[in-house]
């Protein structure tokens, strides 16, 4: 038995449901493609600390492993430290002959992260706080 629509009765009715699942995963999908397109960015912060630079690169490394980051390279003599943070963030750290820190973040190719990239100011504020302390 055929069932018909109400408005006309010539033509069998067609379930919507297939049509709603396809509306709802190319939404879903938009809004997914949207938060990890923000979270692609890169991420720039500096602070100029007190002391020389090599005591403002201890400090930077020191800072780093606090935050439990995976050291890739580092390097004191041109003052440069790179790693990994929770696994989904590089972060670059160069000291200059001011004793400015200045830290880059992005998101680690083929990681999706939601939100903002939020673990340079993390990085810069416990680097702030270390600095402070150790006067």
């Amino acid at each position: 038995m055929k069932t018909y629509c109400c408005c006309h009765a010539s033509h069998p009715r067609r379930p919507l449901r297939p049509l709603l699942l396809l509306l709802g995963l190319v939404y879903g999908l938009f809004v997914l493609s949207h938060l990890a397109g923000c979270a692609t960015e890169t991420v720039t912060r500096s602070v100029t600390l007190s002391g020389t630079p090599q005591h403002a690169y201890t400090q930077a490394a020191q800072t780093f492993a606090k935050m439990g980051g995976q050291v890739q390279t580092a390097d004191p003599q041109s003052r440069v430290i790179s790693g990994v943070v929770k696994g989904a963030v590089q972060l670059n750290i160069t000291v200059d002959e001011q004793s400015t820190v200045q830290a880059t973040g992005h998101v680690v190719g083929g990681k999706i992260a939601f939100g903002k990239v939020d673990e340079v100011d993390t990085y810069m504020q416990l680097l702030q706080k270390e600095s402070r302390d150790a006067r």
